[in-house]
Formats: structure tokens, sequence, C-alpha cells
């Protein structure tokens, strides 16, 4: 039997872990705070260098209105702020901030300076943000797998347990733990609004009262380092209370009914932590704070299973309990990561995602497969099994050929299509694909309340992700022409020889009316010492090689006079199809579908896709694009790469709608 100290050790063995992970985060932090201060000093420095006088600035002169020529750079500041806000998920508040102060007509050097300061800011603590939640995430998969391998190799027996979703583990990060009803996102928000109120206090102060800048870029480093201080308090004492409560939940998991407190006893240990140290409590007396862990502020305080039964009986019970599912064989000497890849990476031995009747119907040999695509599928997809499955019916095998080979009905629910034919797969799907596309149509339907919810989600752009997969599309081939413009195979060089043809004229009088077009263009006058280059260096092009040359060494000035994305998207299905098999681009074709529509084709540029009447429809290529993307990345890995590669926008737009499902 294992004893009382046994479970001390090894459970204060994982708080140091946790301990650990949460140093390395706040070590990012402090990284992202140096990066704030070095710009902030670089900012404040170049506004007293453009207003001050003698190393100074009065209030007079700070609450002056930037010029014509400042307004205008300053306004190009702020759409270089947004751009890269919607990049990063801005804040609507913040980027309401910006949108007022671009519409001002006036604004006040002081005014411009506090804009910069809490773009800095902004970008900070979504910096801040963004580590504190990827550490929280890493805390709370390693202490709920950490404890359940503890407890099990203690016993020598296992049996299945739960395994984590996206959904499991939001849950509990967005749960406020503490009697403020706060999360680690408020308190993180909260915190960069009173910074902000004291940078900008500071930079105030620092006018009225005359001082030199350096002395307003030290007072706000001491301010940052304040606040740096109570960003390492944070998430020093988030992750002891998401650790914590990953070590309840696996507790629960497991069938534990009565836990121990284990505080770190040195000469840094609280009174509290001393007194509740070696008390046990029964898990259903758990809370926070109270009788669990974190007692207070950089508490290190774990706790461990408590028995007082021999164990020897607890691992026998848990070997002929039926119930509780698969038990099997822990050795004494058995590893963590040897543990993790049998047990957990495999899945082998976790709770199985419920998928409703959606398997339902298949022969055996067909469930085996499909169980496998899906077991390799990400936990976010996983996660819309497991809240929607309940709802999910089988196949209907009675389809309709008039309507199509396979699609999900709304009016009754249920997906139709051939079973045989979607295990089977085909030239252009894999085994399964057309499965799991039109069950994806289906948990699209639900999750949306009996609507698409692909359909309605927005981004912070306020885009769709059928706004987005076009703007994908543009930028692709807008990306392959230009990366074609040295190719002498590719579309630049066919555009060439095409134009050729078309002016009838020689190579020399072409270029030449293309440059005199981007002289006129540009504004520039023919004495321009700019354009002369240009031009020089064209009359020493005596060769049609030579003049190619400069045509292509010059892509970027041209490329507007000879663009057609049409021609383009031509080149471009060339060169997929040289490349790629059609499992790999059939579903790229479906949405490049309405891009096609859009270029003047009547059909799609890879061969595959839906009429182009339904997919010009408002709201449908968000919908297939969802179901297209969730196919790729459960059952076709080159299909996805591809869309990876050429929709990277609308892929991180997907991923980020799979977590508000």
């Amino acid at each position: 039997m294992k004893t009382s100290e046994y479970w001390q050790k090894r459970f204060s063995e994982l708080e140091e872990l946790r301990h650990g992970e949460a140093a390395a985060g706040y070590q990012e932090i402090s990284r992202q705070y140096q990066e704030a201060e070095r710009e902030l000093e670089r900012q404040i420095s170049v506004w007293y260098q453009r207003f001050a006088a003698n190393n100074g600035i009065s209030m007079q002169e700070a609450r002056k209105f930037l010029s014509k020529a400042q307004r205008e750079e300053f306004q190009w500041d702020i759409e270089e702020y947004v751009r890269k806000g919607e990049e990063n998920a801005i804040t609507p508040i913040w980027k309401k901030q910006l949108e007022n102060a671009s519409a001002r007509a006036h604004i006040s050097r002081l005014d411009a300076l506090k804009l910069q300061i809490q773009q800095q800011m902004e970008k900070l603590f979504g910096g801040q943000l963004d580590s504190v939640d990827k550490t929280m995430r890493r805390v709370y998969e390693g202490d709920y797998y950490h404890t359940a391998f503890e407890l099990q190799k203690g016993v020598s027996i296992g049996r299945s347990f739960s395994q984590l979703d996206e959904r499991s583990i939001q849950k509990v990060l967005a749960r406020p733990w503490a009697p403020d009803g706060r999360n680690f996102s408020d308190r993180i928000w909260s915190n960069k609004q009173l910074l902000v109120h004291e940078l900008n206090t500071t930079m105030t102060q620092n006018i009225i009262l005359g001082k030199d800048p350096q002395k307003a870029i030290q007072a706000i480093s001491r301010r940052l380092k304040v606040s740096q201080t109570a960003a390492g308090r944070l998430v020093m004492t988030e992750s002891a209370a998401i650790g914590n409560a990953a070590q309840r939940d696996s507790f629960r998991e497991l069938g534990v009914e009565q836990y121990e407190i284990v505080a770190t006893l040195d000469s840094r240990t609280s009174e509290i932590c001393r007194h509740m140290d070696g008390k046990h409590f029964k898990m259903s007396e758990w809370q926070t704070g109270v009788t669990a862990p974190p007692f207070h502020v950089n508490c290190r305080t774990a706790t461990a299973p408590y028995f007082e039964e021999d164990l020897d009986q607890i691992g026998e019970r848990a070997a002929r309990d039926e119930e509780s599912g698969k038990t099997y064989y822990v050795p004494a000497n058995m590893g963590y990561e040897e543990w993790e890849k049998a047990f957990v990476e495999s899945g082998a031995y976790a709770t199985p995602t419920t998928v409703g009747q959606s398997f339902a119907g298949y022969n055996q040999a067909q469930q085996d497969d499909l169980e496998q695509i899906y077991n390799n599928a990400p936990q976010e997809i996983k996660a819309l099994y497991v809240k929607y499955g309940g709802q999910l019916q089988p196949v209907d095998e009675n389809v309709d050929p008039s309507i199509g080979e396979a699609y999900f009905s709304p009016s009754d629910g249920r997906v139709h299509m051939h079973k045989a034919d979607a295990a089977a797969g085909n030239s252009y799907q894999e085994p399964f694909q057309v499965h799991f596309h039109e069950y994806a149509h289906n948990l699209d339907y639900l999750a949306g309340g009996g609507q698409n919810f692909s359909r309605a989600y927005k981004n912070a752009a306020q885009k769709t992700l059928e706004d987005v997969i076009m703007d994908d599309c543009e930028k692709t081939i807008k990306q392959y022409f230009k990366d074609s413009a040295a190719d002498a195979n590719g579309v630049y060089q066919k555009a060439f020889d095409a134009q050729l043809k078309i002016s009838g004229v020689g190579a020399e009088a072409y270029v030449r009316n293309l440059l005199h077009n981007y002289r006129l263009t540009t504004g520039m006058l023919r004495t321009d010492p700019i354009y002369q280059l240009l031009e020089n260096e064209l009359d020493a092009a005596k060769t049609e090689e030579a003049i190619r040359g400069f045509y292509t060494k010059h892509f970027d000035k041209f490329s507007k006079f000879i663009y057609d994305k049409s021609k383009v998207l031509d080149s471009f299905e060339d060169y997929i199809k040289m490349n790629h098999t059609m499992k790999e681009y059939s579903n790229l074709s479906d949405m490049f579908g309405r891009y096609s529509v859009q270029c003047g084709r009547s059909s799609y540029a890879f061969g595959f896709g839906h009429d182009p009447a339904y997919i010009t429809g408002t709201g449908n290529l968000s919908a297939e694009g969802f179901a297209e993307m969730t196919d790729s990345t459960i059952a076709s890995p080159g299909a996805l790469a591809l869309i990876k590669r050429y929709l990277p926008d609308a892929y991180n737009m997907y991923l980020k709608m799979l977590k508000r499902m």
C-alpha cells in the first residue's frame, strides 16, 4: 500500500512542473514588456525631438493641433494600427477609438502621442493575453493527464477516462474561480486600462512640470516594471488555480473520494498554508481559496489524493468494475511519456467521444475505418461531435439522383448518400471524405440553432467566411501572377506574347508603351531622374531577350496594365493540375468556385464544384467552405495542405469558428 508520504511527494513534484510552466509563460511576457518599453522610449524621444524646444515642451505647445502634413502622417499610423489589429483580432472598442481619431479634422500633438502609447499597450496586453491563455491551456492539460498517470501508476490499475477537448478546456479557463467573479482575461484587460491611464497621467504631468524627456521615459519605465510584476503575480496565481482545477477534474474522473492539502514548507510558506497542510477533505467540499489552493497570491500549495483504505483493494475493485469501462494494468516502472503515448495519444483507453448515430448502418470493417479516421481529427472538431452528436441520425441511402449523390437536408435533419460509395471514395475524394463533408453541414446547421452557423459568423473585421475565401482567392492569384513573372513559361511571359499579337507591334514598342503608361500614372516628368534611368536602361536593351529581361525586372511597374485575373486563373489551373492530384485539388476547386464565376467562367477552374447559380448565392460559399475545410481536415491531408497554402486566412478563420460553435 502506498503511504500518504508517497502521494504528497508525487503531487508536490507535479506542482513544481506546473510552476516551471508558469515561469516559462512569465518569461515570454517579460520579453513583451521589454519590447514595449523600447518602442515607447523611441516614440517619446521622436515626439520631443519634433515638438520640443530646449529639451522641453509646454502644455500650450503640446495642445497645438498637428499640421496638415503631420496629420496625414498620423493618419497613416492609424491605418497601420487598424490593419495590424485586424490581423490579430483587434478589440472592437480600440478599433472604434482609432476610427473616431481618424475621422477628426484636428488632433493635438499630445492626443496623438497618447494614441501611440495606447497602441503599444493594446499590442502588449493582446500578446500577454495570448501568452497567458497558452500557458493556462498547457497547465490544465498537463496537470489533468499527469494526475491521471500518477493515480493509475500508484494503484497499478487504470480505467477509461475522458480525453480533453477544446470545449472542456475553454469552459474551465472562462470560469471565474475567485470571489470577484473575474477570470484571467478580465484581469488582464483591467490591468491594461489602469496602465494606459497611469502612462497618460505620467506623460501629462511631465509636460506640466516642464521636465525633460528622459524623466518621462524613466517614469514610464517604472510604471511598466510595476505592471510587469503584477503580470507575474497573475500568471503564477492563475496557473495555480487552473492546475488545481485540472487535478480536481482528474480526481473526480477517476473516482477519488478525498484529497489532502500539501504545502511547500520553507521560509516563504504563508501562515494559512502552514495551517492547511495535511488537512483532508471530501471531493464534494472542494472550494477554491477556502478548502483548496490557491489560498493567496503566488500560492505554491498543492493537493494530493487521500485514501483511507488499502490501495490493493482499490485496484482490485477498479479491475472488476465493469461499469467503469475498460481497465488495464499500469506497471510501477512505467514513465509518463510511455503512458501518454499508450493511453492518451492513441485514445485506446479514453472514453470514446460520441458521434451519435452517424456511424450507424456501416458494416463493422467500415465502422473500424471510420473510427480510425475520426480518432485522428483535431479536438476542436471532436468537440462539435461531443456537443451535437446526440442529434445526429444515421445516413439515409434513398438518395434522389435529381438532387445529387450526397446532401444534408435541413427539412428532415438527415444526411442522404450511398454508404458504399462514401466508404470507397473515388478519383477526387478520399474514403469517407463525403461522409464527413455532409455531416459537417449537419453540425453547422445544429450549431446555428436551425440555420448555418457558418453563414452568420463574422470575424473582427466584420467579414464572413465567404468574404475571406474570396479575399484569399484574389491574393493567391495576384501572388501567383507575381511569382510567375520570372518564369519563362509563366503567366507574365504568356501575357507578353499575347499582348504582342494583339497590339501588332514589336517587343520594344510594346514595352515602351508600358513604360510611358507607368510615367503618366505616377505623375513623373520625362526629365525625372528615375524615369531617365529606366528609359536609358531600355535603350540599352538591343535584343528581344534583353527587352524581356527589362520587362521581367520591372514587372511591378507594369503589372497593372497587363493583369487579367481570368488569364492568370487559367495559368494557375494548369499549374495546380500539373503538380497535384484530383483528390488534392478538388476541394480547392469548390472554394475557388465563386471566384471562377467572378472571372467570367461558366464552369469551375479545376472541374469540380457546385452549380454557379448556387455558389453565388449569399452565404452558400461560407457553408460549403466550412464543410470542405472540415472534410479535408478529417479525411484528406493532401486537400488540407492546399487549402492551408492557398486559403490561409480563410482556414485560420475556420479554426476560430470551430471554437465558437
